[in-house]
């Protein structure tokens, strides 16, 4: 924390913009260049060979970490 502490402040002296970024939640917003599609998952049955497309990426896509 202490080396936070001081980037932050050298960054103040020189006049430089900050901006906050949550990692934990980066890979679920990350948006698809590409389609994906995955089966559905258990409990989401509704007919045989159905797949669904995916809109944003998930944890355990190769992709996830390029979006």
């Amino acid at each position: 924390m202490e080396t936070i502490r001081i980037l932050l402040c050298i960054g103040h002296q020189l006049c430089f913009t900050t901006k906050q970024l949550d990692v934990e939640t980066a890979f679920l917003h990350g948006e698809l260049r590409e389609g994906v599609q995955i089966n559905q998952p258990e409990g989401y049955q509704q007919g045989d060979e159905i797949v669904c497309r995916l809109n944003e990426s998930i944890y355990g896509l190769k992709q996830a970490s390029r979006n």
